[in-house]
């Protein structure tokens, strides 16, 4: 009894740390259109492609209007504003689809 109670604890454990270490992906916003665009393992490296795209956007001469992880937004004079957004994986961000 006591040894299934311990495997059932431990499972439950390993599936609380399972879930905190989610991936990360990063999304891209166009005008109104949202699309994942790539999946990451952690926020860190999420981040990291959010201010190297921007660094890029400013190396093309588009104007960064804001860079505060874990978004960052730059204005392209064809597309309007784009913004880059980190989420973990269990989010999207146009929020759930049906009913709950």
């Amino acid at each position: 009894m006591m040894r299934s109670l311990f495997a059932m604890l431990s499972l439950l454990v390993c599936a609380a740390t399972a879930s905190a270490e989610c991936a990360w992906v990063l999304w891209q916003k166009v005008g109104a259109r949202d699309q994942a665009n790539t999946a990451m393992g952690s926020a860190s490296p999420c981040q990291a492609a959010i201010a190297d795209r921007l660094q890029r956007a400013e190396e093309l001469g588009y104007q960064v209007i804001s860079h505060e992880p874990p978004y960052g937004v730059y204005k392209d004079p064809k597309d309007g504003y784009v913004s880059w957004r980190c989420f973990p994986d269990t989010v999207h961000p146009r929020g759930q689809k049906g009913k709950p």
